[in-house]
């Protein structure tokens, strides 16, 4: 009995200084949920409602594609961001209303656009590793126009001449929802999520007409990102 008791006190007299040292050592900060300074990036792909311009023609678009980076910074579960995002609309007809001043429809027809967006935030919490948040966003939009007319020539010959043309900066605003990852090998995560995006409407100008208005923009995509933590 005495051996063993003897036995125990020299393992815990050894033993003693880690666990010491356990007790007093800070737990490592999960990289999913660490606070501090970030940076992203994301790509986005959809489609968007069908838009107009009031007397002049009615337009379905395509698709839309976007691709933004930003700075952030994580408190907890909130995430504040500075956006700086391009988005392109793809128009796939153009068509002229009754009485409109556009002779016929246009088949080379985009809207681009380059804004700067204010983003905030909130991580609900984790379901295992996976991550859902919320997140909305207010800003500007610099959005172009440009719809172009095919005007043929001798034999196969054939070119296009600008006849709507111009841009506009207005107001834009998104909503955001996803999930997002732990990416430990790049020191942040991966997201994956849904983007609605609106923008007021816009003023452009038609050849031979002169100023017009432009519905805002409206769509609907899917977003795939990365962020990257400095902490």
């Amino acid at each position: 009995m005495r051996t063993k008791l003897l036995g125990f006190v020299i393992s815990l007299v050894i033993t003693a200084p880690d666990l010491a040292a356990a007790q007093k050592t800070p737990p490592l900060a999960d990289p999913a949920t660490a606070g501090g300074l970030y940076f992203s990036g994301e790509l986005a792909l959809g489609g968007a409602r069908s838009t107009s311009a009031p007397g002049i023609y009615e337009a379905s678009i395509d698709y839309t594609t976007g691709l933004a980076g930003g700075v952030g910074y994580r408190i907890g579960p909130v995430r504040l961001e500075g956006q700086l995002r391009a988005d392109h609309f793809d128009v796939s007809s153009m068509n002229p209303v009754p009485g409109s001043p556009l002779g016929s429809p246009e088949t080379a027809v985009n809207f681009t656009g380059w804004g700067l967006m204010a983003n905030a935030f909130y991580d609900i919490g984790a379901i295992g590793k996976i991550r859902p948040y919320l997140g909305g966003g207010i800003g500007f939009v610099d959005m172009s126009a440009r719809a172009e007319d095919f005007v043929f020539c001798f034999v196969v010959c054939w070119e296009r001449t600008p006849m709507i043309t111009g841009s506009d900066t207005v107001m834009a605003w998104q909503a955001m929802a996803g999930l997002t990852i732990p990416a430990s090998w790049i020191g942040g995560e991966w997201q994956a999520g849904y983007r609605y995006y609106r923008t007021d409407d816009m003023q452009f100008h038609l050849e031979g007409y002169g100023p017009f208005t432009q519905e805002g923009l409206e769509s609907h995509s899917v977003t795939f990102g990365v962020r990257h933590f400095l902490n």
